[in-house]
């Protein structure tokens, strides 16, 4: 498995869903994993994996070699794309899924920040059909160049406070995917750069996507 350097996974005896969830800029598995402690105690039935990026020199850190799905070179996020980086970290991000054997169809893809623009990126350019993809604060890189392969069920939650990802990105993105006639729901909350709130129950509840 190409740059999965290491995984935290809960629920790893779970058989009927796979979840991936994709960490932040700068942060790990590890961290984003404990925002679904609980979950995973409810829904036995999803094994829950949290992989680590590789580490790569990200330019908005002064080429620090940070966590990272892929380089930023500028705040701007839609500029300079490095969609390089974004294909080798999907090829290591469908491996992982290939690895556990789950059909598409029962996989969720998720992530937040850049993890969520990066699950974003790997649903629309593969041939995979996800049973969900969820975006908090992301955004959709390199949208010029998306395949656009399948229709997707997408998620994508964003804080109208939001200065590290810009609400306008989430907003053009949403836009971008009902232009590719994508099955899209766009929920925004006034908050900054957080999960949303009650994310739990938007996500399980109020979508029952996983009963």
């Amino acid at each position: 498995m190409k740059f999965i350097t290491s995984l935290v996974v809960l629920n790893s005896c779970a058989t009927e869903y796979l979840m991936i969830f994709l960490h932040g800029l700068n942060s790990n598995g590890y961290e984003v994993s404990t925002k679904f402690c609980d979950l995973a105690n409810q829904y036995k039935n999803i094994k829950m994996v949290f992989p680590t990026s590789e580490k790569r020199k990200v330019g908005i850190y002064n080429n620090e070699c940070v966590n990272a799905w892929y380089n930023i070179t500028t705040k701007n996020v839609s500029m300079d794309e490095d969609c390089q980086g974004l294909n080798e970290s999907m090829e290591s991000i469908l491996d992982l899924i290939n690895y556990y054997g789950f059909r598409p169809e029962s996989v969720i893809i998720g992530g937040f920040s850049q993890g969520a623009a990066m699950a974003l990126y790997t649903a629309m350019n593969s041939y995979y059909r996800f049973r969900v993809v969820l975006c908090f604060s992301g955004y959709l890189p390199c949208f010029l160049s998306t395949k656009n392969c399948v229709e997707q069920r997408i998620v994508m939650t964003h804080g109208k406070k939001d200065s590290e990802v810009p609400y306008i990105f989430g907003w053009l993105s949403y836009g971008a995917l009902l232009v590719f006639k994508q099955c899209v729901k766009f929920i925004s909350f006034d908050g900054p750069h957080e999960f949303p709130p009650n994310y739990e129950d938007l996500v399980l509840g109020k979508y029952r996507m996983l009963k």
